[in-house]
Order: structure tokens, then C-alpha cells, then sequence
């Protein structure tokens, strides 16, 4: 299982490339990544956190639930829910600016990723 930490600027007090699926119970999809199939496999029932930057800590964290269409471009829509913790610290590399580097996957091994 994988957990990816992305950058997601916040419009307000939401993050920016949200979708409301169902917020009174946390369900949201989030923007259009540009995930490889095996890590799609990978990230289904592990975990999302987005942060402004890489050097700062999370501001949402949530569960990935499902993957929608791989769209014309390559990229999929991430079906997630909301979890109550916050303010995780960046894994992995610094990201970078283009759309296949403004996330990275890690392994799921934090002590709260390892018991959900």
C-alpha cells in the first residue's frame, strides 16, 4: 500500500481541486493525477495528504477509496475520504513544479497508515 504526499493549494479554506461527492460524510475527488497503473493498484486503501508546499505540513489528509476513468491526457480522478488528523510532514522527495512531479508516492508504514 502507498500513501502520496501532494502539493494542493487551499482556495480558502478547501482544497483547491476538490470535487464535493458528499462532504457531510468527508467524500470529495481530487484533481487529475498522473499515476502509472501499478500505482494505481498501489494507492487504492492507502492514504492522501496535500500540503501548500513540501517544506510545510499537511492541511487535509484523507483515505483513498477509488479511482475514476483515466482521462485523455493519462491522468486519474482520486475518490477520497476525509480523515480527522492533520499536520503531517512531507515524504519523500521536494516536488517539483510539472504535473508528474507536484506528488510522491511512499511507501504506507507510519504508524497510523500500517493499523487503518
Amino acid at each position: 500500500m502507498l500513501a502520496m504526499h501532494a502539493i494542493c493549494h487551499r482556495k480558502g479554506s478547501a482544497p483547491d481541486n476538490f470535487r464535493n461527492i458528499n462532504p457531510a460524510i468527508g467524500r470529495y475527488a481530487s484533481g487529475w493525477w498522473m499515476l502509472k497503473d501499478d500505482q494505481i493498484e498501489s494507492i487504492v486503501g492507502g492514504w492522501i495528504y496535500f500540503h501548500e508546499a513540501s517544506g510545510k505540513l499537511s492541511h487535509f489528509i484523507g483515505r483513498v477509496e477509488e479511482v475514476g476513468q483515466r482521462q485523455e491526457d493519462g491522468s486519474v480522478e482520486l475518490i477520497v475520504t476525509k480523515q480527522r488528523m492533520s499536520d503531517q510532514p512531507w515524504r519523500g522527495r521536494r516536488a517539483g513544479q510539472a504535473k508528474t512531479e507536484c506528488f510522491r508516492l511512499v511507501p504506507a508504514d507510519f504508524p497510523h497508515e500500517k493499523e487503518a
